[in-house]
């Protein structure tokens, strides 16, 4: 019997207080980059699931923290103050709309905040 899904993939992140942190997620589909051209992207990260949110990133109003591109990326920066509003634990997802308006989440997990020395 096949099994058709679209649970999203869990990734864990870790992030170091006091420092910014940027990486880039490349999003495929039968092993090929999927064209992102006119999508929106949105990062939330939370404590909890169903609580508010701590930290919202969207491509529309954050362009420089949260960007798409036609190779499939999508590349998060969260500053330092974005950081610092984290608890020291979390979840977070990546959420994509497409040109038709389909929403669809990518990327879950939870997230850990370790304390800077200081």
């Amino acid at each position: 019997m096949a099994t058709l899904s679209n649970v999203p993939a869990t990734l864990d992140l870790c992030f170091y207080q006091g420092d910014d942190w940027t990486t880039t997620f490349t999003l495929k589909q039968d092993d090929v980059a999927i064209d992102l051209t006119g999508y929106t992207a949105e990062v939330i990260f939370a404590a909890k699931k169903d609580s508010p949110a701590l930290v919202d990133l969207d491509t529309t109003n954050d362009p420089g923290q949260i960007t798409v591109n036609a190779s499939g990326e999508v590349a998060v920066t969260l500053t330092i103050a974005n950081v610092n509003s984290l608890n020291t634990s979390g979840v977070w997802h990546l959420r994509l709309t497409d040109t038709s308006a389909l929403v669809e989440t990518w990327l879950t997990g939870s997230y850990t905040v370790e304390t800077d020395l200081e």
